[in-house]
């Protein structure tokens, strides 16, 4: 495949709801245009898609809880960090 770009929380759920399977790999940012922010999509990408690697970032701290499995990557982070985690999602 290659990289999907949404722009609101409900057009990535749409795309898990249709492509769930092979998505290996979805990055998020806590703000995210639309009603639901990206730990509720996190949660839901989760329950959605077992297998999914789940990266949430942020400017700010954590304040509510990330689904198991998940890793918060707070901002700035080094693009090698990026990179490790989207290689450690297709193993």
């Amino acid at each position: 495949m290659g990289v999907l770009q949404c722009d609101s929380a409900e057009k990535a759920l749409r795309i898990l709801e249709k492509m769930g399977g092979c998505v290996s790999l979805m990055f998020t940012d806590v703000n995210l245009a639309g009603k639901m922010d990206g730990v509720e999509l996190a949660h839901f990408a989760t329950q959605c898609c077992p297998s999914i690697h789940v990266i949430v970032t942020s400017g700010r701290a954590l304040t509510k809880n990330l689904p198991e499995g998940a890793i918060f990557m707070p901002k700035p982070w080094p693009p090698i960090d990026m990179l490790c985690e989207a290689e450690r999602s297709q193993h």
